[in-house]
């Protein structure tokens, strides 16, 4: 399959080291397959995420830098705990007024449960942009989604977190979307 030179547009043959026609040196990541209608979707992959699906927070698809990954951790670390410092805080004072006022403890419990309740609104979208934010960062080092919930799930996401924001990303496309350094701008 021929490629196109990231340096001046021209087709390069894919063994050619430099470009025939502005000389630059072809690097591993230095040319991108040239994309027909017919082998589109067969070169790019299902996975294959345009810019507004790799920017987009409510979403699995496209790559993640660190540095976006690494803000918009802290951004959904901040309103966790911000939840649960109001829902704990909520839970103590109304179980201890509950107990001080002489009522028993399932009037408490009750309490309880329907301020859990009232916290999932904020708990269930927090914990799917957290597993977005790990797939997204996890398919910049062309790690599959599948295994970065698996291995979420088996309690290793306090270490995947600390890989995948330490990690340096692939150079240039892969199976998942464009180099996301590519996108300036928006967190």
């Amino acid at each position: 399959m021929a490629k196109i030179c990231k340096n001046c547009g021209s087709k390069i043959d894919d063994e050619a080291v430099f470009c025939a026609k502005c000389g630059k040196k072809i690097a591993v990541s230095g040319a991108l397959p040239v994309l027909s209608d017919n082998n589109k979707s067969k070169s790019l992959g299902p996975d294959y995420a345009t810019r507004d699906e790799a920017l987009s927070w409510w979403n699995w698809r496209g790559r993640l830098n660190r540095q976006r990954f690494i803000l918009r951790s802290l951004i959904l670390t901040t309103i966790a705990i911000v939840v649960g410092i109001i829902l704990c805080g909520g839970i103590s004072f109304f179980i201890t007024t509950t107990v001080m006022s002489g009522q028993n403890e399932d009037a408490a419990f009750g309490i309880m449960f329907l301020l859990l309740l009232c916290a999932l609104p904020f708990i269930l979208p927090l914990t799917l942009l957290s597993f977005f934010l790990l797939i997204k960062r996890g398919h910049d080092l062309n790690i599959p989604g599948w295994v970065v919930v698996i291995v979420s799930l088996l309690g290793a996401s306090f270490f995947l977190s600390i890989y995948l924001a330490v990690a340096k990303g692939n150079e240039g496309p892969n199976q998942y979307g464009e180099n996301p350094l590519k996108y300036p701008g928006s967190i």
